[in-house]
């Protein structure tokens, strides 16, 4: 019985490797291109509590993906570094809703994001989805501190 389990597993686990070894280029064509939009900020340098009117809380939010997975950008004057495009799950994860279907990472952002904010050097996550046409998703803080409100953002023409 063990041994049953034991290959029906082993065969599921390269039915999955061989799956995503013929998966289709990646970043797929519809990620490729500049992103933009307007988000409302968290942090210590925050002005006014959720949901804030204050102008210096609300900043533009910019991500570039390139079809080499390379991905850049800027949240208010902070500027996004050495950062790569993955996915964050596969079918599986995507039948259980579990994470997002890409995430921005590997980098860092540097710079002030706020007139309030100290600036300096962080690191950070981008976990996102394409949900009608707009990059869904928020920027975090490493080690998991969501600095954006949901991101909604639209592809540049």
């Amino acid at each position: 019985m063990n041994r049953a389990i034991a290959i029906v597993l082993f065969m599921f686990a390269l039915l999955v490797t061989a799956s995503r070894a013929v998966d289709e280029a990646f970043p797929p064509q519809m990620l490729v291109g500049t992103w933009r939009g307007n988000v409302e900020i968290f942090g210590p340098f925050k002005v006014e509590p959720y949901p804030s009117k204050a102008p210096e809380d609300h900043q533009d939010v910019v991500i570039a993906i390139e079809s080499s997975g390379v991905a850049t950008g800027r949240i208010g004057q902070a500027v996004f570094k050495n950062c790569i495009i993955r996915r964050n799950r596969g079918w599986l994860g995507r039948k259980l809703n579990l994470k997002t279907d890409f995430i921005v990472l590997g980098g860092y952002m540097e710079g002030k994001i706020t007139p309030k904010d100290e600036g300096g050097r962080r690191e950070f996550t981008i976990p996102f989805n394409i949900e009608n046409g707009k990059l869904t998703g928020t920027i975090m803080l490493l080690p998991k501190f969501p600095l954006t409100r949901p991101l909604n953002l639209e592809k540049s023409k």
